[in-house]
C-alpha cells in the first residue's frame, strides 16, 4: 500500500492555485510565504515579484482546477483596484530603476569621507582631526552608503534580481556599512511584506510592553485591559521608546552584525547559501573594520592621553562614529524589524477573505507622531 500523498500547500495568484509545498526553503523571500497559505496572494505577489517570475516559477506549479478546490473568499474589488493602480504606476515608469540615486548617495558619502580625510579643519599640531568631529564625519559617510543599499534593495537603482545588484549590496553593505547585505535583504523583504509598524496581535512576542505606537496599544485594548490602567500603559510606552532607542543607539550595531552572521551561517547549513557566499560576507566585515580602524587611527587626534601615555582620541572618534551610525540602527531595529502583522488566532488572519492590501492599510494608517519624525517612519 503506497503512503498517502502529502497535502498540497496552496496560494492563489491571478485566480490560479499554486502549490508551494516545501518551497519556503528555496523561496528568496524566506518562509514569509507561509503567511499566505490558503489565501488569495495576488496583490502581495505582484507587489514583490518581477513579471518574469509569473512564467518561470508560477506556471510550472499551477494546480489543475479539479484538484485545487474552490477559490478562497477574497476582497476581489480591492484586489482588482490595486492591480489597476500598480499597472498605472508601472506604465508611468515609477518602478523603473535609475542610476541617479546611486550617484547622489555616493557623492554625499564621498563628501563626508573627503572631509574626514583631507579637510584642514579642527587639526592639532600633528595635523590630526579633533576626534568627535572625525567620528561624526565618518559616521555620516557610512549613513549615505546605507541609504544606497536601501535604494538598491527597493530596485530603485538596478534590477532587484540582477547579479550586479547583489554585488553592489555586498560591497556597500558588508564592506561599506558593516552589515550582512543578504540578511538585510531578507529582513527588508519581510518588513515590507508583513506590515509591522503596528500589528493586531495581542499575543505577539513583544506584547504588551514592547510596542511601537500608541495606536498599537489601543488596538490591543481588550486583551491588555487587565494588565494596566491606560495612563500607566502610556507611561510604560514612553519608557519603552526611550529604553529601546538607547539600546539600539549603543548596541544596535553589534547586535545586527551578530544576528546577521548567525543568520548567514544557518543559511549555509540549510543549503540556501554557498560556502563561498558565506565566506564573502565574513571577508566583507573584515574589510569594513580594516578600512574603518585604519582611517580613524591615521586621522584622529591622539589626545586625551592616559597616565601611561596611551592615546584615547582614536577610541573616542570610533565611539562617536558608532553612535552616529547608531542613529540609523534605531530606525532599523525599532521600525524595520520584520514580524508577522497578524497572529494565527487573530480575527483578520483567520479570515482568508481579508486581502494583503487591507492588512497593509490597517497596519500603517493613522500613525500618530511629530512631523519631525516622519523620516523615521519612512515618509
Amino acid at each position: 500500500m503506497s503512503p498517502p500523498a502529502r497535502a498540497k500547500q496552496l496560494v492563489w495568484i491571478h485566480g490560479e492555485a499554486i502549490d508551494v509545498s516545501g518551497f519556503e526553503k528555496w523561496h528568496p523571500g524566506g518562509d514569509v510565504i507561509k503567511q499566505f497559505l490558503g489565501r488569495d496572494a495576488t496583490t502581495v505577489f505582484v507587489a514583490t515579484h518581477p513579471v518574469h517570475v509569473q512564467k518561470t516559477w508560477v506556471k510550472p506549479r499551477t494546480v489543475p482546477v479539479d484538484q485545487a478546490g474552490p477559490h478562497p473568499p477574497c476582497q476581489a474589488a480591492l484586489r482588482d483596484d490595486y492591480l489597476k493602480l500598480h499597472a498605472h504606476f508601472t506604465q508611468q515608469g515609477w518602478f523603473k530603476p535609475t542610476l541617479a540615486p546611486l550617484f547622489k548617495n555616493l557623492a554625499s558619502s564621498a563628501f563626508f569621507f573627503g572631509l574626514a580625510l583631507w579637510a584642514p579643519i579642527a587639526l592639532d599640531a600633528e595635523g590630526r582631526m579633533f576626534p568627535p568631529l572625525l567620528g561624526f564625519l565618518v559616521g555620516m559617510g557610512m549613513h549615505q552608503l546605507a541609504f544606497t543599499v536601501h535604494d538598491t534593495l527597493h530596485g530603485a537603482i538596478l534590477n532587484k534580481h540582477s547579479s550586479w545588484t547583489k554585488r553592489l549590496i555586498r560591497l556597500l553593505a558588508d564592506a561599506g556599512f558593516g552589515v550582512i547585505g543578504a540578511h538585510w535583504d531578507d529582513e527588508h523583504t519581510s518588513h515590507h511584506v508583513m506590515s509591522n509598524c503596528v500589528d493586531h496581535d495581542a499575543q505577539q512576542r513583544n506584547a504588551p510592553v514592547i510596542t511601537v505606537d500608541w495606536k498599537q496599544w489601543t488596538l490591543k485594548g481588550d486583551a491588555i485591559a487587565g494588565f494596566a490602567d491606560l495612563r500607566i500603559g502610556q507611561w510604560l510606552l514612553r519608557v519603552n521608546h526611550w529604553l529601546w532607542a538607547f539600546l539600539a543607539l549603543w548596541a544596535g550595531r553589534p547586535a545586527i552584525q551578530i544576528v546577521g552572521l548567525i543568520w548567514a551561517k544557518q543559511q549555509w547549513r540549510d543549503g540556501r547559501m554557498t560556502l563561498g557566499a558565506f565566506g564573502s560576507h565574513i571577508l566583507g566585515l573584515i574589510l569594513h573594520y580594516t578600512w574603518l580602524v585604519t582611517l580613524i587611527g591615521t586621522r584622529s587626534g591622539k589626545e586625551p592621553l592616559t597616565s601611561a601615555g596611551t592615546a584615547v582620541g582614536p577610541w573616542f572618534a570610533g565611539l562617536v562614529c558608532i553612535l552616529t551610525a547608531g542613529i540609523l540602527h534605531v530606525q532599523l531595529l525599532l521600525n524595520h524589524a520584520s514580524r508577522p502583522m497578524t497572529h494565527e488566532s487573530d480575527a483578520n488572519r483567520a479570515l482568508p477573505r481579508v486581502d494583503w492590501v487591507k492588512l497593509q492599510a490597517d497596519a500603517t494608517a493613522d500613525l500618530d507622531n511629530s512631523p519631525l519624525f516622519d523620516w523615521f517612519h519612512g515618509g
